[in-house]
């Protein structure tokens, strides 16, 4: 009879969180370039020609920025009626859409105000 240990059921979370932990990394590290790109070309297109003396921001301190709005705001996708993986890519297909629609938009006022 085999003798089994409770370190490879400990191995099997340890490294399950690991590699939550490495994935959240992959999605998320992109997804906050996105909004701080997002915020740069805004912040460029409607703040900037209007207020000649506002200091230029990075796009690092537009990530920073992102990062510290929605934590105040405690903003997240609703994924309600999905679950498991369903409401994962739910989340993370709105986190690099919602950016790239709202820069589109943005877009299309500044050619029209231009």
């Amino acid at each position: 009879m085999k003798k089994t240990t409770g370190f490879s059921t400990l191995a099997i979370i340890f490294w399950s969180i690991i590699g939550y932990a490495l994935l959240m990394t992959l999605f998320t590290v992109p997804a906050l370039l996105l909004d701080g790109w997002a915020l740069l070309k805004l912040y460029g297109w409607f703040i900037l020609p209007v207020f000649r003396n506002a200091p230029t921001i990075s796009l690092g301190q537009f990530i920073g920025i992102s990062i510290f709005v929605g934590f105040l705001t405690r903003s997240y996708v609703d994924a309600k009626g999905r679950e498991g993986t369903e409401a994962l890519v739910h989340a993370l297909s709105w986190s690099y859409l919602a950016p790239l629609l709202i820069v589109f938009v943005g877009w299309i006022v500044y050619l029209i105000i231009t």
